[in-house]
This record gives structure tokens, C-alpha cells and sequence, in this order.
């Protein structure tokens, strides 16, 4: 992991622009996806203090993304992350890993309490990279995604300290 830099766009670029990878992110990430969305995406994210994102590489390249975005007021112990691999990369115990160094920065670093991450039910490795790290199911939001004109649930996971 590498704290994220316009470095890395190019690489990003390649392995964003995936209609499986998209298929699994909320809304705001763009397919296809272009060399100015990673840029943007990465600009974004250095001027925000509210989140740290770093680049998730394997062989030398940035093929991923992992971010803790930091909560406020009744909720500043928790911690939501995201995350995801290029498709060429996925089935490796590389999200396993990323989660892994992330826990670390939001326990060790900032002190929070609390981690959890929303998945989509078309996503059960993400689902399990996060058990691999004790995150454990809390509940399921049915139908609430609407993604590729098809409805998925939710999946909620959460890790306390």
C-alpha cells in the first residue's frame, strides 16, 4: 500500500475501467473509466482530510484502491472503509491484505473503535476478504441497491476493536 498520488493514475485508469469492478462500486464511479477519472479521483481524495486513500499495488503498479473515510460528531469512532482490485488481480489475498493494513492505520493511528463496510450481494469475496479479517455480518438491507438495472442487497459488516 501507498498513499495515493496522480502517480498512480495511469495504472488506476487500467484496472478501473472494468464493467465487472464497476459493477460492484456505488454510482460515482464512472464506467467506462478513463486516465481524467482517475486524476479527478485522486486530486479528490489528497484535498480531503476527511478520508485516507491509498493505492493498492502488486507488481510494481497501483491495481486497486482502499479507503478509511472518517465519521463525525456521535459516530467519530467509526470508520467506513472501501475498497476495491482490477479484475486480474482478484481471487490473490490482495483485499485480504489491504483490508489488513487499513484496520492497522484506523486502530493504531486514529483510534477508532468501529470499522464497517457496505457490500453488494454480487460481491461474496469481497464479503469474505472481510471475514478473513473478523469483520462479521450485522445485517442485510434488501433490495437497496439498484445497480445494472437490477436490485441487490446490502450487506453490512462491521469489526469492533
Amino acid at each position: 500500500m501507498e498513499p495515493i498520488s496522480e502517480s498512480h493514475a495511469p495504472s488506476l485508469a487500467i484496472h478501473a475501467n472494468s464493467e465487472n469492478v464497476f459493477s460492484g462500486l456505488r454510482g460515482a464511479f464512472p464506467f467506462p473509466y478513463q486516465l481524467q477519472d482517475a486524476i479527478d479521483f485522486i486530486r479528490s481524495c489528497i484535498r480531503d482530510s476527511g478520508s485516507k486513500t491509498f493505492a493498492i499495488i502488486a507488481e510494481e503498479n497501483a491495481i486497486g484502491v482502499i479507503n478509511l473515510l472518517f465519521k463525525e460528531d456521535v459516530y467519530r469512532f467509526n470508520g467506513e472503509i472501501g475498497y476495491w482490485i482490477g479484475e486480474s488481480y482478484w481471487n490473490r489475498g490482495i483485499a485480504t491484505q489491504a483490508i489488513r493494513y487499513i484496520i492497522n492505520i484506523a486502530y493504531i493511528e486514529h483510534g477508532l473503535h468501529r470499522l464497517y463496510a457496505e457490500v453488494f450481494s454480487n460481491r461474496p469475496s469481497s464479503a469474505r476478504a472481510l471475514e478473513k479479517n473478523g469483520f462479521v455480518l450485522e445485517g442485510t438491507n434488501r433490495e437497496a441497491v439498484f445497480k445494472n438495472g437490477v436490485f441487490l442487497d446490502q450487506w453490512i459488516y462491521s469489526r469492533l476493536r
